[in-house]
């Protein structure tokens, strides 16, 4: 990739701007000064803009502790600002998307991908990658309810859920894991079954936890 389309990915600058940014001299590409948009880099190229350094990346995972408040899109969305507002000590943050929306009070799991096919193969119905999440309801959770939910119930647009994995914790939370990602549908199952969701947050997607992140926080995972 040349170092111009990358730059401009990261967000530094437009990319109509790197060719004034390369006059400044303050540019480095493994500690050499670069004077061309032209030139090419490679993986773990370190380049250096003004006083930040940037191993080249082209391929980043990572888990962010998404607080409520924070809404799933790119941009704010008055009075919400967006989860991108949590990356800002990320260098790549311009290159990540999210794999699976969180409504803006939901809290905890946000997996975040700059490759597409791995957004793809998580999000897409036919894969059935597990979400598991933690709810509070606003009235009592019966066996009939959990069961319900575990043989699938019918939503408001007329589609039935796919069986669900729904286990009791005390008489109004419960863990519930879904291979769906229809909108809102955690809140949407359980109206269903004439409850209410007052509180969520998601646990887990596939095998990822949000093992010692804190509230706000990111990091890079493997895939």
């Amino acid at each position: 990739m040349r170092i111009d389309k990358y730059l401009a990915a990261l967000g530094i600058v437009p990319r109509r701007q790197i060719k004034k940014l390369l006059k400044t001299w303050e540019v480095l590409l493994n500690d050499k000064l670069v004077s061309s948009p032209q030139i090419k880099i490679k993986e773990w190229d370190t380049i250096k803009v003004y006083d930040d350094i940037i191993p080249v990346k082209f391929v980043v995972h990572l888990l962010l502790h998404k607080p409520a408040g924070y809404v799933s899109s790119n941009v704010d969305e008055w009075p919400y600002s967006s989860y991108k507002d949590l990356l800002q000590d990320c260098p790549y943050s311009e290159l990540v998307e999210i794999a699976g929306r969180l409504d803006v009070d939901t809290e905890w799991l946000l997996l975040c991908s700059s490759d597409g096919r791995v957004i793809h193969n998580i999000i897409h119905p036919h894969k059935k990658v597990e979400k598991q999440y933690y709810i509070q309801t606003e009235s009592p959770i019966t066996p009939a309810m959990l069961t319900a939910l575990e043989q699938g119930v019918p939503l408001s647009d007329w589609s039935i859920t796919r069986p669900a994995t729904a286990t009791k914790i005390n008489n109004t939370s419960m863990s519930l894991t879904i291979t769906e990602w229809k909108f809102h549908q955690v809140k949407r199952m359980l109206e269903a079954v004439n409850n209410k969701v007052i509180y969520l947050r998601r646990d887990r997607i596939w095998g990822w936890k949000l093992e010692g992140i804190e509230k706000g926080e990111w990091k890079y995972v493997e895939i």
